[in-house]
């Protein structure tokens, strides 16, 4: 078996993060970054480790994991953009169907959609693809196996990877390591209480096998993450319920976790959106 290993690239936008899980001669990136600047500085890395990219793997449907794709997908045209079912391709294109349709993808105009006006832009329907089954081979050994049915947490439809060789567990957004977690707009109350309900089934199914938790947003750790995420969202819950105003459970949130990055983004619009003086702000 060739033998495998992850690199990090911590991205700046939104604190997230691209993995390039990579053996020998081939390499998979699972998720694509929040702008195609960032995207392109992951390029010069995997270009810089002399593997081939096979694919670009993204786990759900937020920008902040898939804008860098076709910057990726251009500077590796063989690559395949890939998906873990339709439904995680369906968000995709409705996400950014959105974001264009309110001005959000003008800084980002390469992933506008592309349509009869506009025949420069991203064809997510031609260019992202559903695996078939539940595992990725990379040629040249090595397999990620994929799950992505999940109810809906952080996002409607969320994918993890496992790699068995390396006892590594890529949880995309049911993580967050020192950074502030998304609960914004399209995060409904139930949302949470399934998102720390299957936080509890990967801490059974996990906890004290050793596996390194490599979050969405923030550094790798171990299963411990699962029990911290789990706190993370009770304190926010019980911030919102028992605090008077938004700006009271926001404040009561930052004195917790003084040293968790976002709070003016991701925090701010989780609150103002669960908060008692609720403002219904877009989400991210």
């Amino acid at each position: 078996m060739s033998k495998l290993e992850i690199l990090t690239f911590a991205g700046r936008e939104a604190n997230v993060n691209a993995y390039i899980v990579q053996n020998a001669s081939h390499s998979v990136v699972i998720d694509a970054l929040r702008n195609r600047e960032e995207a392109a500085e992951l390029v010069t890395v995997i270009r810089g480790t002399g593997r081939t990219l096979e694919a670009i793997l993204v786990t759900h449907g937020h920008p902040d994991h898939y804008i860098g794709a076709r910057t990726l997908k251009e500077a590796f045209p063989a690559a395949r953009i890939l998906v873990a079912s339709e439904s995680v391709k369906r968000d995709i294109l409705e996400f950014s169907t959105w974001m264009n349709s309110i001005g959000w993808l003008d800084k980002q105009p390469q992933m506008k959609p592309r349509n009869a006006r506009n025949l420069a832009g991203f064809d997510y329907e031609g260019a992202i693809e559903v695996i078939d089954g539940s595992t990725f081979e990379l040629s040249g050994g090595g397999q990620i196996r994929l799950r992505s049915d999940y109810p809906s947490v952080e996002c409607a439809h969320m994918t993890t990877a496992f790699v068995p060789e390396l006892n590594a567990l890529f949880t995309s957004d049911l993580c967050y390591h020192g950074v502030h977690a998304w609960a914004g707009p399209g995060v409904l109350r139930e949302h949470v209480m399934n998102w720390t309900r299957v936080l509890g089934e990967l801490k059974a199914r996990f906890y004290g096998t050793g596996v390194t938790v490599y979050p969405g947003h923030g550094q790798a750790s171990d299963a411990s993450l699962f029990d911290a995420m789990r706190v993370y969202l009770s304190d926010f819950i019980a911030a919102v319920d028992e605090e008077k105003t938004n700006a009271a459970a926001f404040d009561r949130m930052k004195r917790l976790y003084p040293r968790f990055a976002q709070e003016d983004f991701l925090l701010r619009y989780s609150v103002n959106f669960h908060g008692p003086d609720t403002q219904g702000t877009p989400a991210s």
